[in-house]
Order: C-alpha cells, then structure tokens, then sequence
C-alpha cells in the first residue's frame, strides 16, 4: 500500500494541527525564514449564502504584511468557490495562493535540507 503523502496531525516542532504535510512545510518555512505567521486565525462567513459554501478558513495570517496565505496542491470546486466568494464578499482581503509549484522548486533546489523539520525525502 502506497504512503500517505499528506498527513494531517499535530506537529511537535510547531505544536498545533494542521491539515496536511504540506501546511506543515509551510509553517517551517515561514518560521526559517523569521517570518511571522498565525495558522488558522480566521473565519469568514458569507452571510448572504443560504446553500453550500457558506465560509472559508484561510491557512496562514501574516501580519507584517496583511496577506493571507492558502496551500493548495490542487484546486477543488469547492476551494475555487470560497476564494470567488472572499474577493466578492471581503475585496479587501489579499489572499496568496501557495500552490505546488512552491513545494516543488523547494525540493528541486534541495533547500529542504537547510529547513529545520521539513517533511521531505531530501532531508536525509
């Protein structure tokens, strides 16, 4: 049976749940990086939606510059429809999409090796 590529759980070095080892990677590149985050801090809700997706929790907060930060390795309809619904609802929130392509170049360049904790086959 093939491995669980994206594990969700409590991480001991970050010491709180995420949702997947790429949330995780993201949060210990962030803090390599001396780069303030809050994970989660957030809900929006779309009050005038009576059916479906009704709010959206973004993944990363960071403070210093007043983005969010959203790990997707893929996007579903459903992930699509939140993030059409935040730009109409809350326009003056940014929201950056961190998609694979990031976790790739990483990997790639092997700067994973350098990342306290990351969750990948270089590290070794």
């Amino acid at each position: 049976m093939p491995k669980k590529k994206y594990k969700s759980g409590t991480r001991e070095a970050l010491g709180f749940f995420v949702r997947s080892s790429w949330e995780a990677n993201y949060a210990f590149f962030l803090a390599w990086q001396k780069i303030r985050f809050e994970y989660e801090p957030a809900e929006f809700f779309f009050e005038k939606i009576k059916r479906g997706t009704r709010s959206y929790k973004p993944d990363f907060w960071l403070p210093d510059k007043k983005e969010w930060h959203e790990v997707k390795g893929w996007m579903t309809p459903s992930s699509a429809t939140k993030l059409k619904r935040m730009a109409k609802y809350y326009p003056e929130e940014k929201i950056v999409i961190i998609g694979k392509e990031f976790f790739q170049d990483i990997e790639r360049k092997r700067i994973c090796r350098l990342i306290p904790n990351w969750e990948c086959k270089h590290n070794s």
